[in-house]
């Protein structure tokens, strides 16, 4: 009787120590999932780490574009004018301008409220 009751003691320590290491398995799975999502989330193309500036608006008319008489100067390639955002206390409204190529969801836009 004692070793049986050494016996089925042993194999419930055994069954409890497998089903924690398989929820742990589970759990780390989960995380490890979750994390290679939330990196590709931020290395897509709208992601968080794609972002190349940040700039504080003020109110009123502020223009943007490669040139350097623009408000907003942006570096690299592009149109030396873009267009202008309207900042106004019901948010921020991009106009773009005529023959710039600026998308938004991949299609073209001309005015786009933020």
């Amino acid at each position: 009787m004692k070793h049986l009751t050494r016996y089925l003691l042993g194999s419930i320590v055994l069954l409890a120590a497998l089903a924690s290491a398989a929820a742990t398995d589970s759990y780390e799975r989960y995380v490890l999932d979750w994390r290679a999502e939330r990196v590709q989330k931020l290395k897509a193309e709208s992601g968080y780490l794609n972002l190349v500036g940040l700039f504080w608006l003020k109110p009123g008319t502020v223009t943007f574009g490669r040139s350097a008489d623009n408000d907003l100067v942006f570096p690299g390639a592009g149109s030396s004018r873009l267009g202008r955002f309207v900042v106004d206390t019901d948010g921020v409204t991009m106009h773009v301008d005529e023959g710039a190529n600026v998308t938004a969801d991949e299609e073209p836009v001309s005015v786009i409220r933020l």
